[in-house]
């Protein structure tokens, strides 16, 4: 919905307005307006104030509108964004990355020179290109807050072995017996013969 924008004031032509006095015939009076106008204004009624506190409460609502977003472009280790910022506090922000980031790079926005960091503190990991980042601006302290970090790994923590082994051993090494005790296969006995496990 798209609200008025252009509201007029009523400006009379004398510094005071004029009224007449008009009798009614339950034996009061009503004030009649005979004030000369040079602008007709417009009048504040119940379906302006409506209108304006339905947009309103919808605003508030949608969080996205909220949310500046930023033009991003690099070049070289540079990342540098631009927007319509406030002049202090915090800002939440996002934009779209145009390359992947790699440790060093560092960040201007609006000109300025920001220092990065997630929201935990930590040194910001890494995200690739044509991501979509979400962070919030510290503008009185000149510093990014990524949300998180927005590194992807490209590899299981497992990734240094297979990870179905246990002390170099695969789950085919292992068998059930009915009694659900696991019995390891293995062709010398061990020296507790007490041990959980059945040889």
């Amino acid at each position: 919905m798209s609200l008025k924008t252009d509201y007029k004031d009523y400006v009379p032509s004398t510094p005071l307005k004029k009224y007449n006095l008009v009798n009614n015939p339950d034996g009061t009076v009503s004030f009649q307006d005979a004030t000369d106008y040079t602008q007709v204004g417009d009048k504040g009624q119940a379906s302006v104030f409506n209108a304006i506190g339905t947009e309103v409460n919808a605003h508030e609502a949608n969080e996205n509108v909220h949310i500046t977003q930023l033009s991003c472009t690099k070049s070289t280790t540079v990342y540098a964004l631009t927007g319509t910022l406030a002049t202090s506090g915090l800002m939440p922000c996002m934009f779209a990355s145009p390359a992947a980031y790699v440790a060093g790079d560092t960040f201007t926005v609006n000109g300025v020179a920001y220092t990065v960091q997630t929201s935990n503190g930590v040194a910001l990991g890494a995200f690739a290109s044509g991501a979509t980042i979400n962070v919030t601006l510290d503008v009185t302290n000149h510093k990014i807050n990524f949300k998180g970090d927005p590194t992807i790994p490209t590899s299981l923590p497992a990734n240094g072995g297979n990870s179905d082994t246990v002390d170099s051993k695969h789950a085919s090494d292992f068998i059930w017996v009915a009694n659900s005790v696991p019995v390891k296969i293995q062709s010398t006995a061990p020296a507790d013969t007490t041990a959980l496990w059945a040889w």
